[in-house]
């Protein structure tokens, strides 16, 4: 699994990044916000780095979704010397890559209607 660093509210993060103003969540209740899989949104930024901006961040990780979610990634990945591993090998590595899809089709929608 892969995730963008979420400083969850109450944690040690959180109250470090709200204490340097780097908190990009309007409240805490925008840290339940859902996506395909998960209950809070791995592939979004909700602090500001240092060094680049949040949609940076978002857009690498998207691209790092799509480097690992390739079909030779998921055939090497799903490979098992068990025939039923690898069906289920197979089974998840083909619904990280779906996962993939739909964050690039969101992305593609924010970025029309930002245009």
């Amino acid at each position: 699994m892969l995730n963008i660093l979420v400083p969850t509210p109450g944690s040690k993060l959180y109250a470090q990044l709200t204490k340097e103003n780097r908190i990009l969540m309007e409240t805490e209740l925008d840290f339940l916000k859902n996506n395909v899989a998960y209950n809070s949104s791995f592939n979004l930024c909700y602090y500001k780095p240092k060094n680049m901006t949040s949609t940076q961040v978002e857009d690498g990780f998207i691209e790092l979704l799509k480097t690992l979610s390739g079909f030779y990634q998921i055939i090497r990945r799903s490979l098992s010397s068990s025939f039923t591993l690898t069906i289920f090998l197979l089974y998840m590595n083909w619904e990280f890559r779906r996962e993939y899809i739909t964050l690039k089709r969101r992305k593609r929608l924010r970025k029309k209607n930002i245009e």
